[in-house]
């Protein structure tokens, strides 16, 4: 595991209350001891269904994208939380196409 996803994933435990929204966000990105997991097999690791799996997931990433939330990320947090996932950026961060822009 490296500084970053460990620190990531301290900053998780620290800030949502549910304890099992860490360790999915860990497993589904492959982070620490995890490789990259569908939510089906997150869900067979944590005893509920995959799609339940997919609203833990969904409601974290929206706890997470508050205002308050993200004022308490480092950069360097942020960044790994929403690499590959730009829809989940507050609006103000994200990148627009060109021709959004006028």
């Amino acid at each position: 595991m490296n500084k970053l996803e460990c620190q990531t994933i301290e900053f998780l435990e620290e800030h949502l209350k549910d304890p099992r929204a860490a360790k999915i966000i860990a497993m589904r990105r492959g982070w620490g001891d995890y490789k990259k997991h569908t939510y089906r097999e997150i869900g067979e690791a944590v005893g509920v269904t995959g799609g339940r799996i997919a609203q833990i997931h969904n409601k974290t990433f929206r706890i997470l994208r508050h205002p308050s939330r993200v004022e308490l990320m480092t950069p360097s947090v942020r960044s790994l939380l929403w690499e590959d996932e730009e829809r989940w950026l507050p609006d103000h961060c994200r990148q627009r196409p060109r021709w959004m822009l006028y």
